[in-house]
């Protein structure tokens, strides 16, 4: 489950609230928003070092006593991604010793998110490989490729998020190809022997199928109250073929998209095509049922 402060990899920032997913969504007025400048973080844990910049996600843990964050530590530019930890709520900061190092479709690291149920579990992807640690970021280990299980699968992992059915973790990939029309959403067993991936079909398991090679999908995340018994999975994704339109388009078990809960357009035409970045956040009172008045998501493009 994503667990998130903030998660903001492009140059322009809408805030959408869908309240209940069943109306027409609105950008928050700019006037509304107040944002803050913090130093980026050093690989010595000193926070005022202006040599370095943020070059990615934030995540904290489900006990809110780390969080981790991509960082350029040694002020190479973008590109150069480490990952650091703080463990005193951002005032400073260490760099993890990634192992095996990253360097596969891109050194930038794309995604950041924490166990639901453990402190010490993260994933972290590059776009292209998916690490995990179960020791809060002293070792790690690579899961199975998603783009060798799925050969049709392209582009670049854009998000992460993990689901629990029981103790067994279910991990979400998005993928994009950012105006290509490749993209997708996987999951994979990571408990089933070889942490097979298998094919959300996001674009064609839907009543009226967008067609193959059509979705691009920038952000994915599960219901983060009740995944074991709603397994609910919600996507910001595109139609490259409609326009391109982008949606909220929600899944739930073995349903298709875009049936139990209707997918709903987010307007955002005006945007520069293709989307390029997304983030979307469940409160933690979420509910995934339409009648409980709590089903809401907010959205940043």
């Amino acid at each position: 489950m994503k667990k998130k402060i903030s998660r903001i990899l492009g140059v322009v920032l809408t805030l959408v609230l869908l309240s209940s997913l069943a109306i027409v969504s609105t950008p928050v007025s700019a006037g509304t928003q107040a944002w803050s400048t913090f130093a980026t973080p050093s690989g010595t844990g000193l926070v005022l070092d202006a040599g370095n910049t943020w070059t990615g996600p934030f995540a904290i843990d489900k006990d809110g006593t780390a969080i981790y964050a991509a960082s350029d530590v040694g002020g190479a530019g973008v590109g150069a991604a480490s990952l650091v930890k703080s463990t005193d709520g951002g005032r400073t900061w260490t760099a993890l010793s990634l192992a095996p190092a990253f360097g596969g479709w891109s050194p930038t690291i794309t995604d950041i998110v924490c166990s639901s149920i453990d402190a010490n579990i993260v994933y972290v992807t590059d776009g292209f490989d998916i690490y995990k640690t179960t020791d809060g970021g002293t070792t790690w280990a690579p899961l199975s490729n998603l783009f060798t299980s799925v050969p049709a699968a392209a582009g670049m992992i854009t998000s992460l998020d993990v689901g629990y059915l029981g103790t067994a973790p279910y991990i979400f990939a998005a993928t994009s190809t950012f105006g290509g029309g490749g993209g997708g959403a996987y999951v994979c067993e990571e408990a089933v022997w070889g942490m097979p991936w298998s094919d959300l079909l996001i674009n064609t398991d839907r009543p009226v199928s967008w067609g193959a090679g059509t979705a691009e999908v920038n952000e994915i995340v599960v219901d983060p109250v009740n995944f074991a018994t709603t397994q609910m999975v919600m996507a910001v994704a595109t139609d490259m073929s409609a326009g391109p339109t982008t949606y909220i388009t929600t899944k739930y078990g073995g349903a298709q998209w875009d049936t139990i809960v209707n997918d709903v357009s987010l307007n955002i035409a005006t945007l520069t095509s293709p989307l390029l970045t997304a983030s979307l956040w469940l409160p933690d009172d979420f509910s995934s049922s339409l009648t409980s008045g709590l089903m809401q998501a907010f959205v940043g493009v």
